[in-house]
């Protein structure tokens, strides 16, 4: 809603949309709008053959109209209520695919619309990157919730360990299986000699100085035991 209203003040339009594209069901979903009634509960969902910013989900090219009504895809009857004359839609993409779009719109004919379009398409481009990066991060929220719970469910952990800077990282499951609160400040490298079962430790050692002298990233594997809290 913030980029929709910005979108408005901005470029001083009255209407402003940002569209998500339904392939599945082959729908525009209206996620954020300034100007267009009815949004106050579930999202505006119109199908891609009715409205123009389908046009532009499908074709992946910006349109900018001064006769919207006129068009043969602007069939949509919530959408033509708002008489719109003036229609800019430019597609934000992600990895080159269409993911979505960016209307601005006006009921009059603004004969200053494509003096706009180079700007509008840059403001396309790092909102496709924003969302992007949000995915992005929605992924990895989503693998570290299956990890979580797949080594609870095997009785599992795991570590990471940054050799130049010393960092030692436990997994959730790591803490779990050694009996550590999460919460709790450790000192690994005290607790590295405790959790290590004394008659394991100078053999762990001489691999992992191997391991690091050897320089490469599949070194043979090794058991060893580990010792609760």
């Amino acid at each position: 809603n913030e980029v929709a209203n910005k979108l408005c003040s901005t470029f001083n339009y009255p209407i402003s949309t940002i569209e998500m594209y339904d392939q599945a069901a082959k729908e525009m979903v209206y996620e954020a709008t300034v100007g267009v009634p009815g949004q106050d509960q579930a999202p505006l969902r119109v199908p891609i053959n009715q409205t123009i910013s389908g046009t532009v989900a499908l074709t992946g090219k910006p349109i900018v109209e001064l006769s919207a009504l006129e068009r043969n895809e602007y069939q949509y009857e919530a959408l033509r209520k708002l008489h719109i004359q003036t229609f800019i839609c430019i597609p934000i993409k992600h990895n080159e695919k269409v993911i979505g779009t960016m209307t601005i719109a006006d009921s009059k004919k603004r004969n200053d619309a494509t003096h706009n379009l180079d700007i509008l398409q840059a403001i396309a481009i790092q909102l496709g990157q924003e969302l992007d990066r949000r995915w992005i991060e929605d992924q990895l929220r989503k693998n570290e919730a299956r990890l979580i719970a797949a080594q609870r469910i095997a009785n599992l952990g795991d570590f990471t360990w940054e050799i130049e800077t010393g960092k030692v990282t436990w997994s959730q499951g790591m803490h779990d299986l050694l009996g550590y609160d999460k919460s709790e400040q450790i000192d690994y490298k005290k607790v590295n000699t405790e959790i290590h079962h004394p008659d394991d430790r100078e053999r762990i050692t001489t691999w992992l100085n191997e391991c690091m002298d050897s320089g490469k990233s599949d070194n043979y594997s090794n058991e060893y035991r580990l010792i609760r809290k």
